[in-house]
C-alpha cells in the first residue's frame, strides 16, 4: 500500500471535527504510543515476553500511523514526501524502548506544536517544524517496523482493513482494541 494511498483511505475513517485537527491527532498519537510503551514497560518488568507482545505492538503501530496520516492530511503535508524524507539517512539501529523514548518525544513537540498552532496559526516555521517532527516519528516507526520485522505497508493494510470493518460495524466510535 502506497503512502498517498493509506493517507487517503485512513482520511475516510476520520470522525473528529475539522476544527479539532489542529490537535486531536496530537493527542491521539501520544495516546497510541502510550501504549505501546505500556505493553514495553510490561516485557521490562517480566510480565510477558516481547514475542507474546508482538503481534500486538503491530497493531499499535497502525494506530500510530493512522494519527501520523491524520496529523498529515490536516497540516496539508503529503504522506508520501514526508515518508520519502524520513527514508533518507533511515537509521534501523536502535533498542525498542530507547526508539519509544524518541518516539514520545517526538510527539510531545508535535503536542506542543499544535498547541502553538491553535494559539498563533501556522507560520513557516511552525509548518516546518511539525514537517520535521512527523519526519522524525516516521523515522522512528521504520525502526519499530525493523524491531517487529514488520514491512510498514503490512501494517498500513492490516490497519485499513481494520478500520473498514469497525466503520462498516458502526463500531468506529468506541472504546478498546477489539470491538
Amino acid at each position: 500500500m502506497q503512502a498517498s494511498e493509506y493517507q487517503r483511505a485512513a482520511r475516510t475513517t476520520a470522525i473528529y471535527p475539522a476544527a479539532a485537527g489542529v490537535y486531536y491527532p496530537a493527542l491521539g498519537l501520544s495516546g497510541e504510543l502510550g501504549e505501546l510503551c505500556n505493553k514495553a514497560k510490561k516485557i521490562i518488568r517480566g510480565d510477558v515476553t516481547f514475542d507474546a507482545r508482538l503481534e500486538d505492538f503491530r497493531k499499535e503501530l497502525g494506530d500510530v500511523l493512522w494519527y501520523i496520516a491524520a496529523t498529515a492530511s490536516d497540516r496539508g503535508f503529503a504522506l508520501a514526501d514526508l515518508v520519502a524524507d524520513a527514508e533518507c539517512g533511515q537509521q534501523l539501529t536502535g533498542d525498542l524502548y530507547s526508539t519509544l523514548l524518541d518516539l514520545e518525544k517526538s510527539s510531545g513537540d508535535l503536542a506542543g506544536m499544535a498547541d502553538e498552532i491553535k494559539t498563533h496559526g501556522i507560520s513557516v516555521y511552525r509548518r516546518q517544524y511539525t514537517q520535521s517532527r512527523l519526519e522524525q516519528v516516521l523515522r522512528g516507526c521504520g525502526r519499530l517496523c525493523f524491531i517487529f520485522n514488520v514491512n510498514m505497508n503490512d501494517v498500513c493494510k492490516a490497519n485499513i482493513q481494520k478500520l473498514f470493518y469497525r466503520k462498516e460495524a458502526g463500531t468506529i466510535k468506541g472504546d478498546g482494541d477489539n470491538r
